[in-house]
Order: structure tokens, then sequence, then C-alpha cells
């Protein structure tokens, strides 16, 4: 008769050697012939064990996100779920899946697994879940928390307005030593900048994080607006105590343009307040003016949006503290007409 072990060892045999394949498939990307193999061993031998969560890869990776969350459940590994769940924007599920993780009997699994908890505290940043979020990431320690983890903590202290606390955390991966290339991380150092901007006496540290920020990345508008912000703050008395100015010789890049701008421009400010308060007045100006080309090259639309009518009313302001009261007016006369023009 037919030797039946012998068939099953062969077909063992060879569904081992696809499930190998398969896996070095999806290693090097190649995730639907990755995908044709593990089935196919699976077909060949379904009651062995198959890579169950390299499989799940590959049908998220070819975009078939409900199969892979499907095919994850299955294999009964809650970490690896939650990571899909929120990499599929499933974040109340994510929570779910990581808070899980632990089981009824609680093991601490989670906790030493510094990933899963800094995914963890994402997803309830998404959820809008801060003061959560901000307990679950700071259960890591610092070293071993992912910048984007890191990123998520320092978004979720400001939302709670625990500004310090959130100045802090975008510091630490805003410092040079953090960045890949040992140079400026611009989104941390833009966060750090916005923070700094929001908290009272900080304009002039404000200031030097937005032209770190644009000294790398000329052309991002959210660090013109929030230099000109900035600039505005300390041109109107209200960002520092002193007039020790905001640099001078040495300086490079956008911040040296801005200076060769403003210098230009400053025949237009009248003698009221310090000379460095109008400096800065003239520098805010420059920004703002530099943040709306930004803007205008990105949309055409004829009505004024509410970002766009704010720094309207900002670089009105900026102008009118200077007496150029013929370029402010027009400006916020057109902010006004858009206001109008968008109330129902």
């Amino acid at each position: 008769g037919r030797d039946l072990t012998r068939d099953g060892d062969r077909h063992e045999r060879a569904a081992s050697g696809l499930r190998e394949i398969g896996t070095r498939f999806h290693r090097s990307g190649r995730h639907a012939e990755a995908l044709r193999a593990l089935d196919a061993a699976r077909a060949i031998a379904p009651s062995s064990g198959h890579p169950a969560r390299t499989r799940a890869h590959a049908l998220f990776r070819l975009g078939r996100a409900a199969e892979a969350v499907a095919a994850m459940r299955g294999a009964g590994d809650a970490g690896a779920l939650g990571e899909l769940l929120l990499l599929s924007d499933r974040h109340a599920e994510a929570v779910r899946a990581f808070r899980s993780v632990d089981g009824d009997g609680g093991g601490g699994a989670l906790a030493r697994n510094s990933r899963w908890t800094g995914y963890l505290g994402g997803a309830l940043h998404a959820l809008g879940r801060h003061a959560e979020a901000v307990a679950a990431l700071r259960g890591v320690p610092a070293r071993a928390l992912a910048p984007d983890a890191a990123l998520r903590l320092g978004h979720a202290l400001a939302q709670l307005r625990r500004l310090d606390e959130a100045a802090v955390a975008f510091r630490e991966i805003a410092a040079p030593s953090k960045a890949a290339d040992g140079g400026v991380d611009v989104l941390a150092t833009l966060n750090l900048g916005l923070v700094l901007a929001d908290l009272r006496g900080r304009a002039r540290e404000a200031t030097a994080a937005f032209e770190a920020v644009l000294a790398t990345s000329p052309g991002l508008e959210d660090a013109w607006l929030g230099l000109a912000t900035a600039q505005l703050a300390l041109g109107e008395g209200k960002g520092e105590d002193d007039d020790a100015g905001d640099g001078g010789s040495g300086r490079s890049g956008p911040a040296a343009l801005l200076d060769v701008m403003a210098g230009a421009n400053e025949g237009c400010a009248s003698q009221a307040g310090t000379a460095a308060q109008q400096a800065r007045l003239v520098r805010a100006t420059v920004a703002f003016r530099r943040a709306l080309a930004l803007r205008d090259a990105e949309s055409t639309a004829a009505a004024l949006d509410t970002r766009t009518r704010r720094v309207y009313d900002n670089l009105a302001t900026a102008l009118a503290l200077q007496r150029r009261d013929a370029e402010a007016v027009p400006l916020w006369e057109a902010a006004l007409r858009s206001l109008a023009t968008a109330m129902p």
C-alpha cells in the first residue's frame, strides 16, 4: 500500500521550503510573491505551523489592510495586531490590542516592550486621550523612546497645555546629536519653536528655533509664520523684558537675508518704541510676507481661509505699529471682506 507517512514528510519538506522562500521574498520587499509562496505552503501542509505574522504583514504591504488584520488576529499576537490596527488608523482597537498584551494576569510584557508602549501612547494621543498618552509614554525610559513616540509625547503635553514640559520633550529630540545626520531635526525643532512662542517670555528662544529650521528648510511656511509671530511679540514688547537684540554679525542663511531685507525697510519705521523693537517689527513684516508668498504659491483661491486672514491681521498689526497705516489698512479691509464672504 501507499506510505502515507512518507507522503506527509515530502509535503512537509515542500511546505517548509516554500515558507522559507516566502519569508525571504517578504524581507526583500517582494510581497506578492511572498504571499503566493506562503499560501502554497499552507495548501500543501495545512496542519503545519505557518508564519502568520509574515503573511499578515505581506497582505498589509499589498494594501489589503482588512485581510491583514484578520490574519494577525488568527496569529494570536496582540502586540503585532496592535501595530497593524494603528497603521490602519483603527486607534481604539489598537489601544485594546496593546492593553491585552499582558492578559488578565498582568505580567508586565507591555511595559517591557518600549516599541509597543510607544505605539499605545500614539494611539491614545490620536484619540484625544492625551493624559493617558503621556502616562503611557512616560512609562518608557527616555533613552528607549523612539523619536516618533517622543514627538507624540511632546504633542500630548502641548495639548494638555503643559507647555514647559512639552518644550523639554521637543528640545530633547531637537538636540543635534539626536538627528540622524547630526544636524537639525526639522520637525522637532519646529514644534519646539511653536511651543516656546506660546510661552510668555520665550520669544527669543522661539526665534532661534525657527531660524535653525529655516537654515535647513527655507521654504517651510510654518517656520516663517512662527518666526514672524515671535518677532511681532518682541516688537510689541510682549516676548522678552530686555532689548538685547536677536543676534548680529555671523548670522547666515535666511536669518542673514532677513536682516538685509529688514535693513532696507527700516526707513519706513517710525521712531516710536525702542530701536530694537522697531527692528523686530520690520523683521516680522518681512517674515509674514515671505509666509504669504509661500502660501500664495500653494493656493489660487480668491477667498482667504482662516489661517490666511490671521496672517493678514498680524501683518497689518506689525505695519500699523511702524506707522505704516497706508499698507496696514488694505490688509485689514481684505481680511474683513473675506470674513464677511465666509459668513453664512
